[in-house]
């Protein structure tokens, strides 16, 4: 298998309990993934927090955006014609 790196960034507000167990969940398989010595060879789970503008400046040139999940209805994206 080709190791991979995955980060995720972002915040949460305290009244937004899903993103919270959202982030928990990202961090849980993190810390499963590292416990799990074949798997941490080969899968890196990274989150970022406070997410913000000069995070984005940094991390954006370092991903691959063409692996990005674009999800429709959540953000700007334009209809295939």
């Amino acid at each position: 298998m080709t190791p991979h790196t995955f980060f995720f960034a972002g915040k949460a507000a305290p009244a937004y309990a899903f993103c919270q167990l959202t982030i928990k969940l990202i961090n849980n398989v993190a810390g499963t993934s590292i416990a799990i010595r074949l798997l941490a060879a080969a899968l890196k789970i990274l989150f970022l927090p406070e997410y913000n503008v000069s995070l984005a400046e940094r991390l954006i040139p370092a991903s691959d955006v063409s692996e990005q999940i674009s999800t429709a209805g959540y953000e700007a994206s334009v209809p295939a014609i």
